[in-house]
């Protein structure tokens, strides 16, 4: 009985969420492909962009 319970809601979460799933799946490799063919940087860059960045002011109440 517990084995039909776990299919039959395998199969629901599969059909509910299985095409929302493959869509943000080839939205990610989308951007991932622009990301690497536009907006590459060096990894040195990326280190003193990142070590040099002030950081952001806190709002304190």
């Amino acid at each position: 009985m517990t084995r039909f319970i776990f299919w039959a809601f395998t199969v629901g979460l599969a059909i509910g969420y299985g095409p929302k799933l493959f869509t943000a799946t080839v939205r990610m490799a989308k951007s991932a492909i622009h990301a690497h063919q536009y907006d590459q940087m060096s990894y040195s860059k990326f280190t003193k962009k990142l070590l040099n960045a002030k950081p952001r002011a806190s709002h304190s109440d």
